[in-house]
């Protein structure tokens, strides 16, 4: 080399792509050549301790790989034992959503049934009450009552049936009984 400030440590000896110095490394040969002779004793100690180090490496790699394997059973065991848990719930929500529609169903039935006997009404007849609240049950109950003259509305028995011979059943067996007697 021709420049003589090659070979001090430290100085500039070209430019990366990027721009940034390249520095020259104290201890290096500057043609890029390794150094002559033995290496230093201590280094052939690192190597043993290199190595001694890669077999504990080696060693706690296979350790974890072997709980990985073990965690990935489990892992699956976990996933097929959330899977059949899902299901379970599944089929005990949909069982639970059938009685509560059920228990729903029967509640409006006992409504409507109270509320056609508060409004005197025969029990078939709770079937033409379609209302689900106690006070709506009650309302058509007695709307209900009201259209049909049950007793207890003012459309019960009459009272003149056999007594007046002017009106009512009377007044049609008199016409009756005279028609007959004139054949």
């Amino acid at each position: 080399m021709d420049n003589p400030l090659s070979t001090i440590p430290g100085a500039i000896i070209g430019y990366r792509k990027n721009g940034t110095p390249i520095r020259l490394i104290a201890g290096a040969s500057p043609e890029g050549e390794p150094p002559e002779g033995d290496p230093p004793a201590d280094t052939a100690a690192q190597l043993a301790a290199a190595l001694a180090d890669a077999e504990k490496w080696k060693a706690l790699s296979r350790k974890h790989e072997a709980n990985a394997k073990a965690n990935a059973d489990k892992a699956t065991r976990l996933d097929q034992i959330e899977a059949e848990h899902a299901a379970a719930l599944a089929k005990v929500t949909d069982e639970r959503d059938k009685l509560s529609g059920e228990v729903t169903n029967l509640r409006a039935v006992e409504i409507r049934a109270v509320a056609a006997a508060a409004a005197g009404l025969p029990a078939d007849l709770a079937a033409f009450i379609t209302a689900t609240t106690a006070e709506d049950a009650k309302t058509q109950a007695e709307t209900l009552a009201a259209r049909l003259g049950t007793p207890g509305h003012d459309q019960g028995v009459r009272k003149d049936t056999d007594t007046d011979p002017g009106t009512g059943v009377a007044r049609l067996r008199a016409a009756y009984a005279d028609r007959s007697a004139t054949r």
